[in-house]
C-alpha cells in the first residue's frame, strides 16, 4: 500500500474546518451575548449543524484518503457526493435517536454501503453485504440491559418503617 498523501494538503484541510467551525462559533457567542434565555435553541442549532458537517467530513476524508492511495500499481478512489451522504446519514442518525437505538444496524449498514458502493479499486466497485440483522441479534440483549437499568433506578422502594 502507497499513500502519496503530503502534510501541506492535511493543513490546508485543517485550516479550511477551522474557517467553517469559528464563524459557527463566532455567531453563537454572539446571539448568545444578546439573548442569554437563547442558550437551547442556539445549542441544539450548532449541535445539529456540527452532526451534519462532521457526516459530511467522514466522507470528504475517507475520499481524501482513498483518492492518495494505491495498491499494487492501482489507485483507489470514491466517487459520490460528500453532501448527499452527509444528509442520508443524518436522517439515518434522527432515526436512530428516534429508536432508542434500535435502528442503529440499518443505519450502519446503510451508510456503510453508500461508502462502499462508491469506493473503487481501478475498475473495480466496492460492495457492502453486511446483515443488520445480525448486528441487530448480537446488540439487543444490550439494549434491554441499557433499558432496564434506568427502569429499575427509578422504581421506588419503599423503605421498612417510613
Amino acid at each position: 500500500i502507497t499513500y502519496t498523501g503530503r502534510g501541506m494538503e492535511l493543513f490546508k484541510g485543517f485550516l479550511i474546518a477551522l474557517a467553517v467551525v469559528l464563524p459557527i462559533q463566532l455567531c453563537a457567542f454572539l446571539v448568545l451575548l444578546g439573548l442569554p434565555q437563547a442558550e437551547l435553541v442556539v445549542s441544539g442549532t450548532v449541535f445539529l449543524a456540527y452532526a451534519l458537517l462532521g457526516q459530511f467530513a467522514v466522507y470528504a476524508g475517507r475520499r481524501y484518503r482513498l483518492t492518495r492511495t494505491s495498491f499494487r500499481g492501482l489507485r483507489l478512489r470514491m466517487t459520490g457526493s460528500a453532501w448527499s451522504y452527509a444528509f442520508r446519514a443524518f436522517g439515518l442518525w434522527i432515526l436512530v435517536v428516534l429508536s432508542l437505538g434500535l435502528f442503529y444496524p440499518w443505519a450502519t449498514a446503510a451508510m456503510e454501503r453508500m461508502k462502499m458502493r462508491n469506493t473503487w479499486y481501478g475498475d473495480v466497485q466496492g460492495d457492502f453485504t453486511g446483515e443488520p440483522i445480525v448486528l441487530f441479534r448480537r446488540g439487543i440483549v444490550l439494549w434491554l440491559i441499557a433499558l432496564a437499568l434506568p427502569v429499575a433506578g427509578s422504581s421506588q422502594v419503599p423503605l421498612i418503617g417510613a
